[in-house]
């Protein structure tokens, strides 16, 4: 277990690599592949999507958005893709 557990740049960040973040990385992995395909990741509240997606984008060299409730429209979800990228 101990390989698991990454320390970020300060020190105060944690991660593991549990089950879900290693599905979340193949999923990111396949997309790469096919021309930087989007990956939409879904589940539970809790499940350390968000965590994961953070963790892998940085060391993938890739955007990470989170929709929220309000930006589930086309023009929500360009305005959280814009702002991510800086485009």
């Amino acid at each position: 277990m101990s390989e698991a557990l990454k320390k970020g740049g300060t020190g105060a960040f944690r991660f593991v690599d549990i089950l879900a973040s290693r599905e979340i990385r193949k999923a990111m992995d396949v997309a790469r592949e096919i021309s930087n395909y989007p990956v939409l990741t879904r589940s539970k509240p809790g499940m350390g999507k968000s965590t994961a997606l953070r963790h892998h984008a940085r060391n993938l060299n890739a955007y990470c958005c989170e929709v929220g409730h309000a930006d589930k429209t086309v023009k929500g979800i360009l305005n959280v893709i814009i702002e991510a990228t800086g485009f």
